[in-house]
């Protein structure tokens, strides 16, 4: 992957972030990933946003103070705020989401990915053990979680309490405005 060298000259967002902003388009436009290798594993958390939009990567950037925006290797007109260190990831992300958690089923992958986290950080995936667990973990992530078991997550969420600012991110992230 390329590495953006250039911030693009777009509006800023207003200052800092929202986290309960950042926690609603997380929830839209979000992924954590786990990557079993024979030889590695790799967490990774993303954000993925077209190229007109990817200010609000760099302004992640600022926010968190970690991660780094790649262009996307699917395309070259999106961009990606990317964190994988494992130390980014217990001292910054895992806090932060623990603080302001994540509302729509993406919630469960970020459990997952805690669990994964944990399990490198005190070196138990260098274990057949923490090696298998590893690996059922990452098998019941993102598409291949069972529709039901989203379903489940997403009846407990009680609306009435959503935060404006979440509502906010989401509809960034995942909202279309049509004319007709």
């Amino acid at each position: 992957m390329n590495e953006v060298s250039k911030i693009p000259n777009s509006p800023p967002i207003g200052g800092s972030l929202n986290p309960n902003w950042i926690v609603g388009f997380t929830d839209a436009e979000g992924n954590f990933f786990i990557d079993v290798k024979v030889n590695t594993v790799t967490l990774q958390f993303k954000v993925t946003q077209a190229n007109h939009s990817n200010y609000v990567l760099y302004a992640m950037i600022d926010y968190f103070g970690c991660g780094r925006v790649n262009i996307d290797n699917r395309t070259f007109d999106a961009g990606k705020f990317v964190v994988t260190r494992i130390n980014d990831i217990i001292n910054i992300l895992i806090p932060f989401f623990d603080q302001y958690p994540l509302i729509t089923s993406k919630y469960l992958n970020y459990l997952d990915f805690k669990e994964a986290a944990f399990i490198i950080y005190r070196s138990e995936h260098l274990t057949i053990q923490g090696r298998a667990k590893l690996i059922e973990l990452k098998g019941r992530m993102n598409n291949k979680r069972p529709w039901l078991d989203k379903w489940n997550h997403c009846q407990k969420v009680n609306i009435s309490q959503l935060n404006i600012q979440w509502l906010v991110g989401f509809i960034d992230g995942e909202g279309t405005f049509e004319y007709y």
